[in-house]
């Protein structure tokens, strides 16, 4: 089964400053396309996004501003982007890095929350934006907070839960959040725009395998886009491909991207650009399962490759 990921091995580096101790309510106008406001947070950590860091195996592949060619992005590579006190964004992959149909992004709300559906106290933290693109695909790592989509709905937000925000959707989300967001800059046909507002969550979702390995799809049915969940045990897959664009993001374990470019240290808050046709295969060399949350554009299924 897909668990939820290790809280202690997938938490992005703590905020200081005011974001720490901000005592009032805090909002942040749209927050899809709000840029820093500041200097990047814990930069004991953060390294320079142009240069590539050696991993101990061979050097991790970094941004080279080339689409079609695949991407490494590490944890420590991506500097924390503060948006206002309370709310960070870390800008995992997009235009720069050659990943120009999903843009991958990781949010974080250090703030309490309310009863479900309704507004957090005094001191909590809302960020309000509109969906950008062609939509946004969002998934919670971890924490709780509610999500008011205005008249598409509104949603109580948990570890694991999915969200599907369709095109110009304005939405308030308030609480103590980690989220990874997509944004879907694809051309998509009008008709595959999806519904406005769609809510799952990783329990609700049955399990598929194909090998080893076992998958969940979150988001696709109406979209032009899926979103899945993959579990892979120890042991490398065979090298492989596939004919749709990915973005991929590290929830917990540890292993290998072995890429034509060489080979790169994987963990938790890795995130993988992989083009189409790319031959690819992420091994885990760790004890315990590599969990890792995908999304993919044209929609279909994760189990579709080619082998190489």
């Amino acid at each position: 089964m897909i668990e939820s990921p290790d809280p202690v091995r997938d938490e992005l580096p703590a905020e200081t400053g005011d974001s720490v101790n901000a005592k009032t309510a805090r909002t942040v106008e749209n927050a899809g396309t709000a840029e820093s406001t500041g200097t990047a947070e814990n930069t004991e950590t953060a390294q320079s996004t142009g240069t590539a860091q050696r991993t101990g195996t061979t050097e991790s592949t970094e941004s080279t501003g080339t689409a079609g060619k695949p991407v490494v992005r590490r944890r420590e590579q991506v500097p924390l982007q503060p948006l206002a006190p309370g709310v960070t964004v870390a800008e995992m992959l997009n235009d720069e890095h050659g990943c120009l149909g999903l843009h991958q992004r990781r949010l974080r709300l250090a703030g309490p929350a309310g009863p479900a559906g309704t507004a957090g106290p005094t001191g909590g933290v809302t960020m309000a934006g509109t969906a950008q693109g062609r939509g946004e695909a969002w998934y919670v790592i971890r924490g709780s907070g509610v999500l008011d989509a205005g008249a598409a709905g509104n949603a109580e937000l948990r570890p694991r839960t999915a969200v599907w925000l369709g095109p110009s959707v304005g939405y308030r989300c308030q609480g103590d959040l980690e989220i990874l967001a997509i944004t879907v800059r694809a051309d998509v046909a009008e008709d595959q725009a999806g519904p406005t507002l769609f809510v799952t969550s990783l329990d609700a979702c049955p399990v598929e395998r194909t090998g080893d390995r076992e998958f969940r799809v979150l988001l696709s049915a109406g979209l032009a886009i899926t979103q899945f969940a993959g579990l892979i045990p120890p042991g490398r897959a065979p090298e492989h491909q596939h004919t749709y664009d990915e973005v991929v993001h590290v929830l917990a374990g540890t292993g290998v991207a072995h890429l034509a470019g060489g080979d790169t240290e994987i963990g938790p808050g890795t995130s993988i650009y992989l083009p189409p046709q790319v031959p690819h295969c992420l091994e885990n060399t760790g004890p315990e399962p590599l969990q890792v949350l995908g999304v993919f554009h044209p929609a279909g299924s994760p189990a579709a490759k080619q082998t190489t």
